[in-house]
């Protein structure tokens, strides 16, 4: 396995890539209580936010 997306809990306060980028963690959609909503794109072997535009 390259890479784990797993999902994180609301307001959680922990760094959204680690390992490397092997581990990804995500919060809602819609957004939480540690920032906007945002979506995430893998492109290759790069991993980032992109906040959605309201």
């Amino acid at each position: 396995m390259k890479r784990l997306v797993i999902a994180r809990p609301a307001g959680e306060k922990i760094d959204a890539v680690m390992c490397d980028g092997k581990l990804v963690r995500v919060g809602a959609a819609a957004g939480d209580a540690s920032g906007p909503a945002e979506i995430l794109e893998i492109s290759g072997g790069a991993v980032k936010f992109v906040p959605i535009a309201k």
